[in-house]
């Protein structure tokens, strides 16, 4: 779950900077090559992504890059074949909260599923950066909160 994480956080980086494929490509190989110790081949063909490794593969759509502080709507999903690493991961921007404890908050939910189970993460965060964090992994609930 570790490595998702990282690669996709990677991967979605990537995305929001497409303008120089072929650039961020080649990039997004040496970074993934000095991560993991091995070869990557890296595909950017407008809002997706695959890379290749001898682990496997792991592919990234997004429904395109929208404007705003917390673009409502916006998606990203991932799908990886990569051995230990099989999973799924779903990230959407919920929209600002209305009414009650998250009021004028952004929310975001993750949803993954992998070989070593489920996480559900809704992330709640303001403007000036602080925020909140609601995670249900493997039916083990946990919330932080954090001020920038």
């Amino acid at each position: 779950m570790k490595k998702i994480l990282l690669v996709v956080s990677l991967m979605i980086i990537a995305l929001l900077a497409i303008g120089c494929e072929r650039a961020m490509e080649e990039a997004m190989e040496a970074q993934i090559e000095s991560e993991t110790g091995g070869n990557a081949e890296v595909d950017i063909d407008g809002g997706s992504m695959t890379v290749e490794t001898e682990d496997g593969t792991l592919e990234i759509e997004s429904s395109g890059v929208k404007d705003g502080w917390c673009p409502e709507g916006q998606e990203f999903k991932m799908t990886s074949t990569a051995e230990g690493n099989e999973g799924n991961m779903k990230m959407v921007y919920q929209g600002v909260i209305s009414s009650g404890e998250y009021a004028g908050y952004c929310h975001v939910t993750y949803d993954m599923t992998s070989t070593e189970g489920t996480a559900n993460i809704n992330f709640y965060f303001n403007e000036d950066g602080d925020g909140y964090q609601v995670m249900e992994i493997n039916g083990e609930k946990f919330s932080t909160e954090w001020h920038n």
